[in-house]
């Protein structure tokens, strides 16, 4: 288990979760040896404020066809820093 600290609206929610990285196509040698591309992903276990657990299903940024919801924005930061984070530790 993984964990960060992600900043919304001003207040520190403590992310516990797993990242999955995905992987490059295969695109050539024999058919059967070939595979599509797979996009990183990440389950969250649990987002915590101050010790208290946080229901992101229902909080949003934004409005109408541009709200994305809190789950959204913290499946996006944790895809796009892991690599840098990773680079930090070696």
């Amino acid at each position: 288990m993984n964990e960060v600290s992600y900043y919304f609206c001003g207040i520190e929610l403590d992310v516990e979760f797993i990242y999955y990285g995905g992987c490059q196509a295969q695109i050539s040698g024999p058919p059967e040896d070939c595979y599509p591309a797979e996009d990183a992903t990440v389950d969250i276990d649990s987002v915590t404020c101050n010790g208290e657990p946080v229901d992101t299903d229902d909080i949003y940024q934004g409005s109408g066809d541009k709200a994305e919801s809190l789950d959204d924005l913290i499946e996006q930061f944790i895809i796009e820093n892991t690599e840098l984070w990773m680079d930090d530790e070696q």
